[in-house]
């Protein structure tokens, strides 16, 4: 000790922040056995917990799989019942016109312009989407396919296997 700071190596009296010195002391602590249980007892139901609420997340990425499966095929329909009634065949070419329409607005510059243009930004991401959809006319996969990936994704992460991801669907186990 010989009252120089462990730390800096200086005299503690060089310290202006604090005029008293510390001292280390090394206690030890005895637990019994019981209390130790019960820490563990509480860790135990606290993984519990865990373990439903993941139960929980993957009961709703089921669903929301099936939605969205559900959805596209609906989705499908629809834009061949419309293309069946449509005076023109081409329903989702619209991208041309909603870029001449961003462009337009760009030159103009009237009051609100920037949120117009995000507007039809965000319509040409979902007409991309929807021409994603018709390009592939129908999913690849059916949902006993749909389900059996899922079952073998949880699977793999019960047995700790590291997931790649489908980089043209992000995941997305419908395609």
């Amino acid at each position: 000790d010989n009252d120089y700071c462990n730390v800096c190596g200086c005299h503690y009296t060089r310290h202006a922040n604090s005029k008293y010195r510390f001292d280390y002391v090394i206690e030890k602590e005895q637990q019994t056995a019981q209390e130790v249980l019960e820490r563990y007892n509480e860790g135990k139901k606290g993984m519990a917990s865990a373990e439903s609420m993941l139960k929980k997340l993957e009961e709703d990425y089921y669903k929301i799989q099936m939605e969205c499966y559900d959805k596209e095929v609906e989705i499908v329909e629809c834009i061949n019942t419309l293309s069946a009634i449509a005076l023109n065949d081409k329903i989702t070419g619209s991208n041309e016109y909603l870029d001449i329409m961003i462009q337009s607005e760009n030159d103009e510059k009237k009051t609100g312009y920037k949120v117009r243009i995000e507007g039809y930004k965000q319509l040409k991401q979902a007409n991309d989407i929807i021409e994603g959809i018709m390009k592939k006319s129908t999913t690849k996969k059916s949902k006993d396919e749909i389900k059996a990936e899922l079952k073998r994704r949880k699977t793999d992460l019960v047995n700790g296997q590291k997931i790649t991801l489908d980089k043209n669907c992000e995941g997305c186990v419908i395609c």
